[in-house]
């Protein structure tokens, strides 16, 4: 009894607003088929030492990896077929005094986040990095109202976290970090913010913005799919991605979303989905994970390509391509693809590995 009592205190705190957000948003979606496949090429990684856990950004010609279990950054070059590392881990100006949970390349310096502090590297005269600037960040605020509009009651996404940077702030996804507001409460799903946006000079406050969309309020298996993904464009205008919704909503630059659009991929299986109890989450959901959803992506000039899982059983993986609104090829790829940029004529993946064996490779294609 006392449960049901909690249970509806929450169902009145958090979800007896109207969103109305998505109200009069524009669908923009268009379908021009113009190929069928891709011809995509396996560049095995030389070998360099790494726990193969980490994270993949594109800058110029080369790949940086961000080793997350070992604090570390190298650079792989592709047409020169090269590793070297470019950060190591200690309290030096060429060193990571941190952790690595995300990572992002904006004009020339290189910027990681970890726990509360965000740190901006330059690459010197002799190929390393310096640190040049340090910012202190998630600072706890005692601002009143609702909870739900509060920065300080989200913490970092930290199973799927995605940072970039425009205009000297950083955004970050985020989720629920209050007993009170997190996906297994009522009300969530309506109230609940996305993105958390860092300005990177002390006198200005964060903020955050961003909704769930109405067809991921509606998804079952909600629980292990409440993720998302997001990028930003050279405008600064950010695309975001539910893991269960084939759209792709526009935010302009005053955080309001504008646009949406998009198309459900080539035989993704949601009927395989379970809608699992919070018990059932905590022991379930690595399994779930290997199910359908939506996965990244990715803003390059004009294309935006989003990759997704097909199904538990499928042996490739999905990929959309956008060229603005219009869907021109859904092809299949192989597994882990997600791409994340593009060097000459080349649009690259992040690194892959194979655990078993510690290697690690990238995936490469052309669009013709």
């Amino acid at each position: 009894m006392k449960n049901l009592i909690y249970i509806i205190a929450l169902a009145c705190l958090f979800g007896c607003g109207e969103n109305n957000q998505f109200e009069e948003i524009e669908n923009c979606s268009k379908k021009e088929i113009r190929f069928n496949s891709l011809d995509v090429e396996k560049l095995l990684v030389p070998d360099f030492p790494t726990s193969t856990i980490g994270f993949s950004v594109l800058q110029g010609d080369a790949i940086y990896f961000g080793d997350q279990n070992q604090r570390e950054v190298f650079e792989y070059i592709p047409e020169r077929d090269s590793v070297r590392k470019v950060l190591g881990y200690g309290r030096g100006p060429r060193e990571i005094d941190t952790g690595i949970d995300a990572m992002t390349y904006n004009g020339d310096e290189l910027c990681i986040v970890s726990d509360i502090v965000i740190s901006k590297y330059k690459m010197d005269s002799t190929g390393w990095f310096n640190r040049s600037s340090q910012f202190v960040a998630w600072i706890k605020r005692s601002d009143d109202g609702d909870m739900a509009e509060r920065p300080d009651t989200y913490t970092k996404l930290y199973p799927k976290l995605r940072c970039r940077e425009h205009n000297d702030t950083v955004y970050v996804s985020i989720a629920g970090n209050h007993p009170l507001f997190n996906p297994f409460i009522p009300g969530y799903f309506d109230k609940a913010r996305l993105i958390k946006g860092i300005p990177l000079q002390k006198q200005s406050k964060e903020f955050i913005f961003g909704q769930f969309s109405p067809q991921m309020k509606e998804q079952k298996g909600r629980y292990s799919f409440f993720m998302f993904d997001f990028d930003t464009d050279a405008e600064g205008d950010i695309y975001v991605t539910g893991e269960l919704d084939s759209l792709i909503y526009k935010y302009d630059h005053t955080f309001r979303a504008v646009q949406c659009w998009g198309y459900a991929g080539e035989d993704m299986n949601f009927g395989e989905h379970k809608w699992l109890s919070e018990s059932a989450f905590k022991q379930d959901s690595p399994y779930e994970r290997h199910k359908a959803h939506y996965r990244k992506i990715k803003c390059i000039d004009n294309y935006i390509f989003r990759s997704y899982v097909k199904s538990l059983t499928a042996e490739c993986d999905g990929l959309q391509i956008y060229d603005g609104k219009t869907l021109i090829a859904d092809v299949e790829v192989p597994k882990g693809l997600n791409v994340i940029g593009k060097i000459g004529d080349w649009y690259y993946s992040e690194l892959v590995s194979d655990e078993p064996s510690m290697k690690m490779w990238v995936y490469r294609f052309r669009i013709k």
